[in-house]
């Protein structure tokens, strides 16, 4: 099982670094949990305003579809808004 993660993993990076757009593969190099809190913090940087931003966490329909939750409180996103809001 050791030998068949190590080569999954080699092939996995090579695909990466054949990607064409950078962005992608950054963003595709992260695992799933990682991918799900960097959105967030992507969505702050990203976002035309930072209060637009925080309402689209407060009011999130993406995550749990077609719930509304407050993903701040739910995800404990806190440090992802404070280093995204840095960053804009």
């Amino acid at each position: 099982a050791g030998l068949l993660h190590i080569y999954e993993n080699s092939v996995y990076l090579q695909v990466l670094h054949k990607t064409p757009n950078r962005d992608f593969a950054a963003v595709a190099a992260m695992q799933t949990e990682n991918a799900f809190y960097y959105s967030y913090f992507a969505e702050m940087v990203d976002a035309s305003s930072a209060t637009e931003a925080l309402a689209g966490m407060i009011w999130d329909k993406r995550t749990e579809y077609p719930d509304t939750l407050n993903a701040i409180r739910r995800f404990n996103i806190y440090q992802e808004i404070i280093v995204g809001l840095g960053d804009r």
